[in-house]
């Protein structure tokens, strides 16, 4: 009965949701190739984006001693620039342009030391030093507008200072095993709160100069990506997605040892997590095709909750919701608010493609999709729908079409059209009678290219 209520409260809130969030595009555009495999988003004070991706897939390199380079494979390094390939930290105004120190791959740290951030040598098995890139595993804005950047392996957190893009300082997170640490979380004094992917690291705390603190526990027990800590100080979220569970840690105050004192978002396989800027709600992403949440969430969504419902009740209502356009593979690892909280930015890793997007609150649920010259895809009407709904589109010119409905996970629910169509209009009808409600995403392909937008079942 308790899952059946939070299905009709999700449906009923997800029209109001689609409405406060429009999809506004790609970001910072449909070609920039910077932003692929997101895993980081922070957003500034100033309004500007930053963005990290888990590979070096951007196009980053940087010059290396060429007896580095001889001795690394030709997939990291290339002989013939005597560079090798780094995982950059990119940052863009809000407009898209990038900023004038981005990308950030050699960084100055504090004492004028000069660090390659995303990469290194290392000594392989036989002596020799090779190159080894760095993965990018999360970003966040501290309280004093500061970004915090998590990046490789053997996790070092880098402190920038967001106007100028400079290092202020920085931590080696040792009480975290090789394997990597998640995205960083920060109190509103500047306490820095993290754990490790693999379970069995420690949740560790550092002061506001980056030195090592305390454990919250002393090993956790489930895979993360993403941790939060609440402005007091006295309460950590540790997002195991693994176990589609969350465990709540809390003290009475900073001087009481730390206890679990429940679980949270049942059912919800967390990647990534933020607190909203003016409203306060915690936002959390759901799951995706690789780590299904359980009904009624849904993948590739991120949901917004109150603080004290989700403490008290491990199903929490939701009160908002924005779903990523055009959902496959991804998984949804990056989500970061304008200051005012008007402007949402979502990034989701194993997406080769353009993998950050842009939302705007105050919109329709009428959505801009990538423009392919030649062709309009219009909104379905009506929208929500009920049983059935027409979905109409134009093409300036006879072309091959193929249009198919997706699910909320990706997974294909219904080919409309397959085949030449003539020039002009076009309508198809989408029964949606036996199926879920829900959000859907309905695509038009043409030459390759892909243009597509969502539509809401309600039963």
């Amino acid at each position: 009965m308790r899952s059946l209520l939070l299905l009709l409260t999700i449906l009923l809130v997800a029209p109001a949701a689609s409405a406060q969030w429009s999809f506004a595009g790609d970001f910072p555009n449909t070609e920039n190739t910077q932003t692929v495999q997101n895993h980081g988003i922070a957003v500034d004070n100033e309004g500007k984006v930053w963005t990290q991706s888990y590979y070096p897939f951007t196009g980053d390199s940087v010059a290396v001693d060429p007896a580095i380079v001889a001795n690394s494979s030709a997939a990291n390094c290339s002989q013939a620039t005597n560079s090798c390939r780094v995982t950059a930290i990119h940052v863009f105004n809000a407009d898209g342009t990038p900023a004038s120190f981005s990308p950030l791959s050699i960084v100055t740290l504090p004492g004028g030391e000069r660090d390659t951030l995303g990469g290194g040598a290392i000594l392989n098995g036989t002596g020799d030093r090779v190159w080894d890139y760095n993965t990018g595993r999360g970003l966040t804005v501290g309280p004093d507008g500061d970004v915090y950047a998590s990046v490789g392996s053997a996790t070092k957190v880098y402190r920038f200072d967001a106007a100028t893009g400079e290092v202020i300082d920085w931590v080696r997170t040792a009480e975290l095993d090789a394997r990597g640490g998640t995205s960083p979380s920060l109190d509103a004094n500047g306490n820095m709160y993290i754990t490790g992917v693999f379970p069995g690291d420690p949740i560790a705390v550092y002061s506001p100069s980056l030195d090592y603190v305390e454990n919250v526990t002393d090993a956790d027990t489930g895979f993360n990506r993403t941790i939060l800590v609440l402005p007091d100080g006295n309460t950590v979220f540790n997002f195991n997605y693994s176990s589609d569970i969350t465990t709540v840690f809390q003290r009475e105050d900073e001087f009481s040892a730390w206890d679990s004192t429940g679980v949270a978002f049942e059912g919800m396989s967390i990647e990534s997590s933020t607190i909203h800027p003016t409203t306060g709600h915690i936002w959390v992403s759901a799951g995706s095709p690789n780590d299904l949440p359980a009904a009624p969430w849904q993948a590739h969504t991120w949901y917004a909750f109150d603080i004290e419902d989700a403490l008290a009740n491990p199903i929490p209502t939701p009160l908002d919701s924005l779903t990523w356009n055009a959902p496959g593979d991804g998984r949804p690892r990056a989500i970061g608010f304008t200051a005012d909280g008007m402007t949402a930015y979502v990034g989701e890793f194993n997406v080769s493609t353009v993998a950050v997007q842009k939302f705007v609150q105050g919109g329709t649920a009428v959505e801009t999709p990538r423009q392919i010259a030649g062709v309009e895809l219009r909104q379905n009407r009506p929208n929500p729908f009920t049983c059935s709904t027409e979905i109409t589109y134009s093409l300036d010119e006879a072309a091959s079409v193929r249009l198919t409905v997706y699910d909320a996970l990706g997974r294909t629910v219904r080919v409309l059209t397959d085949g030449a169509r003539a020039a002009g209009d076009h309508t198809a009808q989408f029964d949606a009678a036996g199926l879920a409600g829900g959000v859907y995403t309905y695509a038009l392909e043409i030459n390759g290219q892909r243009t597509a937008r969502r539509m809401l079942h309600m039963r």
